[in-house]
C-alpha cells in the first residue's frame, strides 16, 4: 500500500485543552458529553472540536481553509489544536500544496510526512516481546 501524505501546520501559537473544551461546556476527560458520537463511521473526517478551537483562534480556520485551497482532500484540526494538517494523494501533490499555501501565520511551521498503515502504527506501538 503507499502511503498516504500529510502536510502538517503547526503555528507560532498553542491552545490550551481546557479553554477549547469549555466553548463546548465540557471539561477534559468529562465521562459524558454533548458531542456526537462517531460510532457508525469507521474513520469519520470531522473533528468536533473544530468550531470551538476556530472561534478562539481564527487563524485555524484560515490554515485549513489554505490547505483545502492547496489540494487537500480533508483539512482537520489535529485535537484540540493548534496544529491543522491536510490530507494528499501523494508526496509531489503535498509538496506542491506545501508550496501553494500562501500566507500563514510568521512563524508557522510546514512538514510533510507520510502517513502509516494502521497494522504498522499496532506493529509499533504494541511490539512483540
Amino acid at each position: 500500500d503507499e502511503p498516504g501524505w500529510i502536510v502538517l501546520l503547526s503555528p507560532p501559537f498553542g491552545l490550551p485543552t481546557p479553554a477549547v473544551f469549555a466553548r463546548l461546556g465540557l471539561t477534559p476527560g468529562q465521562a459524558t458529553t454533548n458531542l456526537p458520537g462517531s460510532d457508525s463511521e469507521p474513520f469519520p473526517d470531522r473533528n468536533d472540536l473544530e468550531q470551538a478551537a476556530e472561534s478562539l483562534r481564527g487563524e485555524l480556520r484560515i490554515l485549513r481553509s489554505a490547505l483545502s485551497s492547496a489540494g487537500a482532500t480533508s483539512a482537520r484540526l489535529s485535537g484540540s489544536g493548534s496544529s491543522v494538517f491536510g490530507v494528499f494523494a501523494s508526496r509531489e501533490s503535498a509538496l506542491q500544496g506545501a508550496a501553494q499555501l500562501g500566507a500563514v501565520p510568521e512563524g508557522t511551521r510546514i512538514r510533510v510526512v507520510p502517513t502509516i498503515a494502521r497494522r504498522d502504527f499496532q506493529a509499533r506501538a504494541f511490539p512483540r516481546r
